[in-house]
């Protein structure tokens, strides 16, 4: 059994952090720590987003946290989410090295990297059955497909019967999806449900 209150995820911004809290909320009756780095983008590289978030996982290593989600955007990057993910978890395991007592291994498996392939999006609508619930959010036509690395806020707006805002919607449409539905239609959710369930 998953202890979520053990988890702290870090993620790009605003919206990310309060879907995840809602929809674990609604699942656990409590949610995950939630910390932004907001640093995330085409242009930034692994080192960049090491930088920025090694003040919030350091704290988190030192606290109460057993386990760290790094949870950002693939975007356009043309590599893939494995390797991107890979070397996000490099770096952070190397600044950690440097400024701190903890073990390689032991970093290794305290800390998660989870990429949505192209972005947060690409999850919501990675169980349409799911969102369609919100009747008057998506339309009655919206079909599922993979949707692995396309623009998943894109696609998500063609779904959406009023323009999508993603402070207002993105919340609302996460906490409809189901978990199983997502992670079979999408292997990037598949591999952040196979590292969630992995915290035991």
């Amino acid at each position: 059994m998953i202890n979520i209150c053990d988890i702290l995820f870090v993620v790009d911004g605003p919206s990310d952090a309060k879907s995840f809290k809602e929809k674990f909320c609604k699942i656990y009756k409590r949610h995950p720590g939630l910390r932004t780095v907001g640093c995330n983008g085409k242009d930034v590289d692994a080192d960049g987003y090491a930088n920025s978030s090694l003040g919030i996982i350091l704290l988190a290593l030192r606290g109460r946290y057993k386990y760290i989600f790094c949870i950002l955007d693939k975007e356009e990057r043309k590599i893939s989410t494995k390797i991107f993910a890979r070397g996000i978890k490099d770096a952070i395991i190397k600044k950690v090295l440097s400024c701190s007592k903890f073990s390689k291994d032991e970093l290794e498996s305290k800390i998660n990297i989870c990429i949505p392939d192209m972005m947060f999006e690409n999850w919501i609508i990675a169980d349409v059955k799911g969102i369609k619930r919100k009747k008057t959010l998506i339309e009655t036509t919206a079909r599922q497909i993979n949707y692995e690395g396309k623009n998943g806020a894109s696609r998500l707006d063609l779904m959406m019967l009023v323009k999508y805002k993603k402070t207002i919607h993105a919340p609302i449409l996460f906490k409809s999806i189901s978990f199983q539905r997502a992670k079979e239609n999408s292997i990037s959710f598949y591999y952040f449900t196979k590292c969630l369930t992995s915290c035991t």
